[in-house]
């Protein structure tokens, strides 16, 4: 499959935005730079997504989101700010030669997926001050169904602010704009002289999910590969049913899946491995931030465990790690690493502490993101997922079509997912 040809529209407000500079948050700062990306299939249907409307309606929706509109300056410091200079956003429109029935009903995830997003152009360039902070593309495939990539960069939203502004776009193309509440981009919120609560340094805590030395990242890399894994309800429950009480579905399936990948890498036994894990900050901080907060509030809840312990013991003993991790994240602990992060020179220099793509894992959870509701007029998608190849030492957990499923992208090694494959205790 490849494109045969695609077509580029830049978007631009219907009218000047109040503009304005935005300082981002310390948590802003130090995720990868990057787009936050959602590729949706949407199958033939009489009402195909009609470039006019998308065009259109993302325009009206980054009225709203005006700041989107916007670019990154730097800093001195290498830090970033946003820039309200209404230049818009890029639009594309592509055609492929082949079908959605090439994708085998969407039972794996495909590197194919990878030539629905347009990101990749952004990639030569170098200089983030010329990057859009959103790019979607919509591809039309020869048996009329299409797939559409919205590409949020990192540095301004999660994947929960991702989430939303996808959803309110949607809502703008079937004329229900008025249905979503505006988002908040007061990023003073997150500040952390604003949110301290004291000086004392008993508040302050050990943040061993961060560290300020450059990891090790090889030139190359062997050969990677991506799968998709479906742990429907009862599964879950199953697991936790091993797991101390009080244990969610999250951190049982979190344990599982850390242990089985820790066992299909055949670490030695003396080798550490870490589990990072993102978790949303938003009604964890007291009082809680808005609903609509738009912006990064992903903290990392952060284990580890040598290898052996984690492999030979039950998943009794992960899942404890895990719970008593993201137990930590609690506002006190949250406006610690916010003050932690605002003593460091630069954000270039802060990295996480579970970077070791052999040994390390760092998880994140979309399942609970609307994705599957998301329909600009003509019909819901059938399947959603990630415009990428491949990569290693992440996990995303990811809604199904129903909500008695749960999918879970792994990325690893090659020869480390052929492990995990044959592994009949991961995934029956």
């Amino acid at each position: 499959m490849k494109i045969t040809s695609r077509t580029r529209y830049a978007i631009k407000l219907p009218a000047p935005s109040p503009g304005g500079i935005h300082p981002l948050s310390n948590i802003d700062q130090i995720v990868p730079r990057y787009y936050t990306q959602f590729l949706l299939f949407f199958p033939t249907t009489t009402r195909e997504l009609s470039t006019d409307n998308l065009k259109a309606s993302l325009s009206t929706t980054l009225a709203t989101f005006y700041p989107l509109a916007g670019r990154y300056a730097v800093l001195p410091n290498n830090a970033l700010q946003l820039e309200c200079s209404d230049q818009g956003s890029d639009f594309f429109e592509a055609f492929v030669d082949g079908g959605l029935d090439d994708f085998g009903g969407f039972e794996q995830h495909d590197p194919r997926f990878e030539l629905l997003s347009p990101t990749g152009i952004y990639k030569t360039s170098g200089d983030i001050t010329e990057a859009p902070l959103v790019t979607a593309q919509v591809t039309r495939f020869q048996c009329g169904g299409s797939s559409l990539v919205l590409g949020v960069h990192h540095n301004v939203g999660d994947g929960f602010s991702a989430s939303s502004f996808l959803t309110a776009w949607s809502l703008v193309s079937r004329g229900e704009g008025e249905e979503f509440l505006a988002p908040c981009f007061d990023h003073s919120l997150m500040d952390a002289k604003t949110l301290r609560k004291v000086d004392d340094p008993a508040k302050l805590f050990n943040h061993v999910e961060y560290q300020t030395q450059r990891p090790n990242v090889p030139a190359t890399f062997p050969e990677l590969k991506a799968c998709m894994f479906k742990f429907p309800t009862w599964a879950i429950e199953a697991l936790r049913s091993f797991c101390e009480p009080g244990t969610t579905k999250f951190e049982a399936l979190a344990a599982h899946v850390w242990k089985s990948v820790t066992k299909a890498r055949n670490l030695e036994s003396h080798e550490e491995t870490k589990l990072g894990m993102a978790v949303d900050g938003r009604t964890r901080f007291t009082p809680p931030l808005p609903e609509k907060y738009f912006g990064n509030v992903i903290f990392y809840a952060c284990t580890s465990s040598s290898s052996q312990k984690l492999v030979e013991n039950p998943v009794r003993y992960s899942a404890s790690l895990v719970h008593e991790a993201t137990h930590l994240i609690t506002d006190e602990y949250m406006r610690s690493a916010l003050h932690w992060l605002e003593q460091q020179p630069s954000p270039l220099g802060v990295f996480p502490s579970f970077c070791d793509a052999r040994t390390d894992l760092a998880l994140t959870s979309w399942s609970r993101f609307p994705l599957y509701d998301v329909d600009f007029g003509g019909g819901k998608p059938v399947f959603v997922g990630l415009p990428v190849a491949a990569f290693t030492g992440l996990v995303i957990f990811l809604p199904w079509l129903d909500d008695q499923t749960m999918v879970v992208l792994v990325g690893l090694y090659a020869e480390h997912m052929r492990n995990l494959l044959a592994d009949p205790e991961f995934c029956t």
